[in-house]
């Protein structure tokens, strides 16, 4: 079923096609425009031997990464998920809670220099211009209704590519055209210093994915992921129109928030004097790494500038 809005007389489509109309919602384009590249919106050949592109493709579209963000914005905007964690991950973040989470779920909390300092640790808040205009963000994004957020994640997850890996295009490595990897050295395991695809996830079938591979199954996507190795997480990661990369990318968003409105540690989540809606509390999705499964360095501020970068593309036009 098709969600159908008339918006100054242009139809908008909340479409869960993974090739959506071309008038259909989307900021994906404007990011490209950004960084004065078009590595989300250039169709990416279909690769027929590629099974995990195929799951939701069966016809092996030609299909942009503009596709794949948009099609797994739409599916957990509103669709309400039981997280999967697992036990090791849920011990150590305190989760004993059990509701479900989607990317619309709860409002977005307003940040003060305290409370960047909570979730990041000291000395890793963005900048005052930049933490103003987060909040700007988060008032407008609370305050409007699912069109707004809808184009809010869509532009989140954008900008989050670029500042993960596509805004290196050409100086690293590729797989595939816009498939980066990179080697970092100060990983201890072998397995855990490759970074492959737009989100730059580690192909260890054990490490951060494997809740990831999980939710994909039990979420019904297409097919199921098999036969697990590290070489089957190594192929799942690198395909040619990065459908699991992206899937994992938006999970990775659920799971921190999943993890905070369910951990008993009071560490782990923000405050309730900060909550912007008495009825619910806030989420957001940066913190250390420590603090809330958050794989994404950019949201960790792990560089003391990479944050600023995502919040000027965020925020750009605002």
């Amino acid at each position: 079923m098709f969600g159908l809005f008339i918006v100054l007389g242009s139809i908008y489509l909340l479409a869960p096609a993974k090739n959506p109309p071309k008038k259909a919602v989307t900021t994906v384009s404007a990011v490209d425009a950004y960084y004065n590249s078009n590595e989300l919106t250039i169709i990416r050949k279909a690769d027929p031997k590629s099974f995990i592109d195929s799951c939701d493709n069966p016809d092996h579209d030609p299909l942009s990464f503009k596709n794949e963000i948009n099609y797994y914005v739409y599916t957990y905007l509103r669709e309400y998920n039981r997280i999967y964690l697992g036990p090791s991950v849920k011990k150590h973040y305190m989760v004993t809670g059990r509701k479900a989470v989607a990317l619309t779920s709860h409002p977005l909390c307003m940040l003060t220099p305290t409370r960047w300092k909570h979730a990041l640790g000291p000395n890793k808040a963005p900048s005052e211009t930049l933490s103003k205009k987060w909040n700007n963000l988060t008032h407008e994004y609370n305050g409007g209704g699912i069109l707004i957020k809808q184009k809010f994640w869509e532009r989140f997850f954008s900008c989050l590519a670029y500042s993960e890996s596509l805004s290196t295009v050409g100086k690293q490595n590729s797989l595939h055209p816009g498939v980066l990897f990179y080697n970092d050295s100060l990983q201890k395991k072998k397995v855990s210093q490759t970074n492959i695809g737009i989100y730059q996830f580690s192909p260890s079938y054990r490490g951060n994915i494997y809740p990831c591979i999980r939710q994909w199954n039990q979420d019904g996507r297409g097919c199921k992921i098999t036969n697990l190795s590290d070489a089957k997480a190594k192929e799942i990661l690198s395909s040619p129109q990065q459908s699991f990369n992206i899937f994992c990318g938006v999970t990775k968003i659920l799971q921190m928030f999943h993890i905070q409105v369910n951990t008993t540690n009071p560490a782990y989540r923000d405050r309730p004097r900060n909550i912007a809606s008495r009825k619910k509390q806030c989420v957001h999705p940066f913190w250390h790494k420590s603090k809330a499964y958050n794989h994404f360095g950019p949201l960790q501020n792990s560089t003391g500038k990479n944050l600023d970068k995502f919040l000027s593309c965020l925020s750009a036009g605002k």
